[in-house]
């Protein structure tokens, strides 16, 4: 048994990452223009270094090991930051509209409103591929003296 590809969508694949970008990029630019060097950098690395050991020590407690999450989540939501900072001093009340429009068609938001009917995890879809293959497997199995099970 073979696992069904995902469902690829353009906008996903190709809209959504060249919107998502155009913002991020016109975000930080306008940080850099409006706020100085100093100000975008004291308020990504602050963020970062704030956001950083406070999730380790989440995850930590939770049991989760290693490094890798709590990092790629602090410096995404610092950067998050700058750009939110930047939209609004450029943009001033359209930043939320562009925020909101970037947030809403997002592929995490559009997969957990639509995808809600696909609810089994990895794990729950090996296990149940699993028992179907053993199940198939002993209902054709036959014993020492040649007849079936």
């Amino acid at each position: 048994m073979t696992a069904r590809p995902p469902s690829r969508h353009p906008w996903f694949d190709l809209g959504w990452p060249v919107l998502a970008g155009s913002v991020a990029g016109v975000g930080v630019v306008s940080a850099y223009a409006e706020l100085g060097a100093v100000t975008v950098v004291v308020a990504f690395f602050g963020t970062a270094l704030v956001v950083g050991p406070s999730l380790w020590s989440v995850f930590s407690e939770i049991g989760e090991r290693g490094l890798r999450t709590p990092a790629r989540v602090s410096v995404l939501s610092a950067l998050a930051l700058v750009v939110t900072l930047g939209l609004i001093a450029g943009f001033q009340a359209w930043a939320l509209a562009i925020l909101g429009l970037v947030l809403v068609t997002s592929p995490l938001v559009q997969r957990t409103r639509f995808g809600a009917r696909d609810s089994q995890s990895p794990v729950e879809e090996t296990r149940r591929a699993f028992d179907e293959i053993i199940a198939h497997n002993f209902s054709t199995a036959t014993g020492d003296d040649g007849r079936q099970h």
